[in-house]
């Protein structure tokens, strides 16, 4: 596998009675619509110099800090032995909600390999990336899946997902809450998000709906997390500050903000929170009486 360094290097072997004398190939990586890897050589020693070669294979491992190309055809560069490419960077998303990798040249430049599609949350919390390919040698068009792990982060406006294995590799995506008021017994919440790209020179803008799945959980203390299940059957709880709350019979409705204190615009309705519990009652009157963030309490004997 090539290593990082100041240019994004394939070292392959300069002939076969010497597999010891080697050629580099420095240039600039970047991705085509079908996810073949393409490096455009500036190395001037390289008798390849000038050239852009095409890489065909397959994309076959991502994690928080590389991205792991497996080749199927080796008749592009004469002599390569390796069928295994790993380039090292950090991952992002643009302003168009796309996937990014940015492969590592040195400590300020990056290649940018970009990801001309649409990424979905499966039920386990991972985003998920799905294109096709055109298989070799049967033609047929394949579907392959990547999955990015890492954990969620909520917020009015925004979603992020930090990748595991990178403090700087995370997706920020600009989305909008579907619906402001929640039931805690559906155990999610759903978000609106489009996806701007282009493929064979047209331009697509993909609307889906997504869902981040968990445990809504209330506390005696007043407190609000939300459990979300993610890698390796990981719990990640979200905790939220209570900005309103209505109390009503044995149902609670919380208006949520994050404990940085950013608005989520999260509505969460708990139904017979405080069932049977008088004293819980009585505990959330005085709090209401004595507190600028909880209102509208209504106790029912």
């Amino acid at each position: 596998m090539t290593k990082s360094s100041k240019y994004q290097i394939l070292t392959i072997p300069q002939g076969k009675d010497d597999l010891l004398k080697k050629v580099k190939l420095e240039g600039v990586w970047s991705l085509t619509e079908e996810h073949d890897l393409k490096l455009r050589v500036i190395g001037s020693e390289s008798p390849y110099f000038g050239k852009t070669l095409l890489m065909r294979g397959d994309i076959i491992k991502v994690t928080g800090s590389s991205l792991v190309f497996k080749l199927r055809d080796r008749k592009t560069i004469k002599n390569l032995k390796t069928q295994m490419i790993e380039l090292k960077g950090i991952w992002q998303s643009d302003k168009n909600n796309r996937l990014v990798f940015l492969a590592r040249k040195n400590k300020d430049e990056h290649n940018k390999l970009v990801f001309q599609g649409a990424w979905q949350i499966n039920k386990r919390n991972e985003l998920i990336y799905k294109y096709l390919h055109t298989a070799l040698k049967t033609k047929t068009r394949v579907t392959k899946t990547l999955i990015f792990k890492g954990k969620w982060n909520l917020g009015e406006d925004r979603l992020v997902y930090s990748l595991e294995g990178s403090r700087d590799s995370y997706f920020t995506f600009k989305v909008s809450l579907q619906s402001r008021t929640l039931r805690a017994k559906d155990g999610e919440i759903r978000y609106n998000v489009g996806v701007r790209y282009s493929q064979k020179k047209v331009r697509h803008n993909y609307k889906q709906n997504i869902a981040i799945r968990g445990k809504w959980k209330f506390g005696k203390d007043l407190s609000v997390g939300f459990e979300v299940l993610h890698t390796a059957k990981r719990i990640k709880k979200i905790d939220f500050v209570i900005e309103k709350l209505v109390a009503y019979k044995n149902t609670v409705t919380v208006k949520l903000k994050s404990i940085s204190g950013k608005i989520t615009g999260i509505e969460v309705l708990f139904n017979k929170v405080f069932e049977n519990d008088m004293e819980m009652f009585l505990s959330l009157s005085k709090n209401a009486a004595n507190s600028s963030i909880i209102g509208g309490v209504k106790i029912r004997f």
